[in-house]
């Protein structure tokens, strides 16, 4: 962690700036004592983005900053930042996805016909269409024409992950604060409603992708309580699962050694949740391993653990191959024909009370079907397969941002400010590879960025 800290704050006077930066992170988290500052503390790092405009790595990670802070969903329950400072920090990042861009001819062609089938699709299908829905389906696809369709000679990607991992630790460490000092589950239900907040598993991820092992037990240890206050069992799921996928990838035939050890401490956690199940249920995630415990059959575990998400998988794998294959075009939904969802009251907030009464419901659950619906199980299992495969890239930098990436995919993705980070941090993955910087006001000439 000193490593980290002394690599941000660099020689040619940042002091101050690593200071007010630091300030912005547990400003930005400060929901419970500044309810009314807190979620416009994201304008601080959008104006020195500005300023340091031709600063393209400390520019570019002020601006994701900025964006993680800026908060979209409150729930009722939290003061959300105004939309025309989100959209203000959107613009940003669709300008920086988009800067100096030169695209592959070969992948532009294939892009466009896939846009061909997409709204042959769209034409074909007799779901309404949602005009919300629709306007996010053509983000994420001028995001994917952005990412994917970019030539060799303009993937390169200012970025400072060294910054934003430190910010990210201050961020974590204020929500351990929150969680301690201030949350009640009764009152508040959940720590955060924010659709990025996953974003705090780059810490975990950057420490045990640079081998730094007593950092990464410590980042683990910090991020897992974050996150299970956060109350959102997926993002649970995808963390646990993104860190053992690079542990067998990266550590092979140890892999079984190295579980036997880490039965020793989860055993005994698993009888410590058995034993005090009653006092412990209110938390998603606990009450997730309390029914993994206690079930047998998978299928009837995935049914009692989310009914909604179930019947979800049920509707979406009932369409026909092809329509599973290439996706149901842009704007569509499922139809709930058999009344599927007849347990989800009005009151609940698994779906709009005009899905309820329409049967088309728009709002989905998980990437595979909300995406997948829209777009097809190709470009997810795509999708997936590639990040699993850069997970085990012996890049560290790149592998820690696949881990990051599966995570973000699966968590974020459901709003327009999860999908633009998820496509700058695409974008970051992609870049080249890492080299001196010498123009950022944050780096020293030893210092690593990815740079254009």
């Amino acid at each position: 962690m000193n490593h980290l800290t002394s690599t941000v704050v660099s020689k040619s006077g940042s002091f101050v700036l690593t200071i007010l930066l630091s300030c912005c992170a547990v400003l930005g988290a400060q929901r419970f004592l500044l309810p009314g500052i807190y979620s416009y503390v994201c304008i601080v790092p959008l104006v020195l983005a500005i300023y340091y405009f031709s600063d393209k790595s400390l520019r570019n990670t002020l601006v994701v900053f900025a964006l993680f802070i800026s908060v979209d969903n409150g729930s009722d329950v939290f003061v959300t930042t105004a939309g025309p400072v989100r959209y203000l920090i959107y613009l940003a990042c669709i300008y920086i996805v988009f800067e100096h861009i030169r695209f592959s001819i070969s992948r532009t062609i294939g892009v466009l016909f896939l846009s061909c089938i997409y709204a042959l699709q769209t034409l074909l299908s007799e779901i309404p269409i949602d005009a919300i829905t629709l306007s996010r389906d053509l983000l994420l696809f001028a995001l994917i024409c952005g990412v994917v369709c970019r030539s060799t000679r303009s993937r390169s990607f200012s970025f400072d992950i060294e910054l934003l991992t430190y910010l990210l630790v201050v961020f974590s460490l204020t929500e351990l604060a929150n969680f301690l000092l201030f949350f009640s589950f009764i009152e508040h239900a959940y720590l955060s409603y924010d659709s990025v907040k996953s974003l705090v598993v780059l810490v975990p991820f950057y420490f045990i992708a640079k081998r730094k092992t007593l950092l990464a037990i410590g980042a683990v240890s910090l991020v897992t309580v974050v996150l299970i206050a956060y109350v959102t069992r997926m993002i649970i799921l995808t963390y646990m699962g993104t860190i053992l996928l690079f542990v067998v990838i990266h550590y092979g035939r140890s892999f079984f050694k190295m579980s036997f050890i880490v039965l020793l401490f989860v055993l005994p956690l698993l009888q410590f949740i058995s034993d005090n199940q009653e006092r412990l249920k209110s938390y998603k995630a606990v009450a997730f391993l309390s029914e993994v415990q206690s079930t047998k059959n998978p299928m009837d575990l995935f049914r009692r653990l989310d009914p909604v998400r179930f019947e979800e998988t049920k509707l979406f794998f009932s369409r026909d191959w092809y329509t599973l294959l290439v996706g149901s075009g842009f704007g569509s939904g499922l139809h709930d024909k058999d009344d599927a969802f007849n347990f989800v009251s009005e009151q609940q907030t698994a779906f709009t009370p005009q899905e309820l009464r329409s049967g088309y419901f728009y709002n989905l659950h998980d990437t595979w079907i909300d995406i997948g619906l829209r777009f097809g199980c190709g470009f997810i299992i795509w999708l997936y397969g590639y990040l699993v495969l850069q997970t085990g890239n012996l890049d560290p930098y790149r592998s820690m941002m696949a881990m990051c990436l599966l995570v973000l995919v699966s968590c974020a993705s459901f709003t327009n400010g999860g999908l633009l980070l998820t496509a700058l941090m695409f974008l970051v993955m992609r870049s080249p590879k890492y080299n001196h910087v010498k123009t950022s006001k944050l780096n020293d000439p030893n210092r690593l960025a990815y740079v254009s």
